[in-house]
């Protein structure tokens, strides 16, 4: 991850409660988003012979180089899985798509969404950026079918 994002640092505060809880100790590797940042911290945790890894993979990690690097190192993988999968590994992620629809259709509920959007052209930007695009397309469809 890059623990410039906060949404990483809290996870990674829970992470730390819990394994201190059950005895293990916390490695972090910071690999600011970085496949050859990872590559290097996963080779390091490999070398020291961990008992596992929690593993955000890097936005540009290479498909199936991680693996022969951490051997037989259990993983877990947070957030994000690597898009070719990992049959030996479990993984712990949330639906942003289906969050993100149950926001927007939540949003579009209290009637928040609609106002201060700005112009036409960099309103679509900022809906497509921000909200579920296929919530607002739902509920479009949703109204027309009700008139």
């Amino acid at each position: 991850p890059d623990l410039a994002n906060s949404f990483y640092t809290e996870m990674l505060r829970g992470m730390e409660d819990q394994a201190a809880a059950s005895g293990y100790t916390l490695l972090i590797g910071d690999s600011r988003d970085s496949w050859s940042e990872e590559r290097k911290y996963l080779d390091a945790f490999s070398r020291r012979r961990v008992d596992g890894v929690i593993r955000i993979p890097a936005m540009d990690s290479a498909s199936g180089q991680a693996r022969p690097l951490l051997r037989n190192i259990p993983v877990v993988y947070a957030d994000r899985v690597p898009p070719f999968g990992d049959p030996r590994g479990g993984s712990v992620i949330v639906d942003n798509i289906g969050a993100g629809f149950g926001a927007t259709a939540f949003l579009l509920d209290l009637g928040h969404l609609g106002r201060n959007l700005g112009d036409a052209a960099h309103g679509r930007r900022r809906v497509e950026d921000h909200f579920s695009w296929t919530a607002i397309a739902q509920r479009t469809l949703d109204l027309y079918r009700s008139l």
